[in-house]
C-alpha cells in the first residue's frame, strides 16, 4: 500500500491501478479475480450433480460463465451434507472445496453413506446460480425445517428461492415450504426472511 500511495501521491489513481501492485506480490491471480467479481457483470452458473456409485456418494460441481466470457470466480464453497441422525454431529456434515479452475471438483462421501440432500452453499458463503436436480431440490425443501443449523436452514431458504426464479422450483411449491417452514424457525433472521418471501410469492 506504501508503494501504491507513493506512486500516484500526485496523481490519479484507479483500482486497476491498485489490482497490480498486490498481483506482484501474491501467486494467486488478482487480475483475473477482480475481471470476474468486480469489473465484469453476472455471476458463476454451479451446477451440482450426484453420482452413486458401489454404495459410495459423489459430488460433482460444474462451474460454467453463463455469458460465455470464460470467467472464472475463485471461491471456497462448503459443500453441506445432510443425514438421518438424532444429533447434529449425525446429520451434519461439511465438505470444503475450492473452486479456482474451469471444470469439475469432486467431492466423495463413505460408502454406504449416502446422504439425503447435498447443499453446495451450506455456510452462505459462496456467490452464484446454484443448479441442484430435482431429486436433490425436492428433499432440501422437504428437509428444510429440520436442518439443526439456522446458517444453513438460512443459505438453503435462498437456495430454494433463486430456484424458484430460475423456474426450477414451482411457486405453489415454494409457498408450501414456507408455510410448512414458518411455525418451527426459531432464528430471527430466518423468520424475517420467510415473511418477506411468503409476502412477495403471494402477491406477486
Amino acid at each position: 500500500l506504501r508503494e501504491y500511495l507513493a506512486a500516484h501521491k500526485v496523481g490519479n489513481a484507479s483500482w486497476s491501478d491498485l489490482i497490480a501492485v498486490l498481483d506482484a506480490r501474491t501467486p494467486a491471480n488478482l487480475v483475473e479475480w477482480s475481471r470476474a467479481w468486480v469489473e465484469e457483470r453476472g455471476r458463476p452458473r454451479i451446477a451440482l450433480r450426484l453420482e452413486s456409485v458401489n454404495g459410495t456418494t459423489t459430488a460433482a460441481l460444474n462451474t460454467v460463465d453463463p455469458l460465455d466470457r470464460g470467467l472464472m470466480w475463485p471461491q471456497k464453497l462448503v459443500l453441506t451434507e445432510g443425514h438421518p441422525g438424532n444429533g447434529a454431529a449425525d446429520a451434519y456434515r461439511l465438505n470444503h472445496v475450492y473452486v479456482d479452475l474451469p471444470g469439475s471438483v469432486k467431492s466423495a462421501s463413505r460408502p454406504g453413506d449416502t446422504p439425503l440432500w447435498v447443499l453446495p452453499n451450506g455456510q452462505g458463503l459462496g456467490y452464484g446460480d446454484f443448479v441442484l436436480d430435482n431429486a436433490n431440490l425436492e428433499a432440501i425443501a422437504a428437509g428444510l425445517p429440520d436442518i439443526p443449523v439456522s446458517l444453513t436452514r438460512g443459505a438453503a431458504l435462498v437456495t430454494l428461492w433463486e430456484s424458484m426464479l430460475e423456474g426450477r422450483l414451482a411457486p405453489g411449491r415454494m409457498m408450501d415450504v414456507l408455510l410448512a417452514a414458518l411455525p418451527r424457525e426459531g432464528n430471527e433472521l430466518n423468520l424475517s426472511q420467510m415473511l418477506q418471501y411468503t409476502r412477495t410469492a403471494f402477491w406477486r
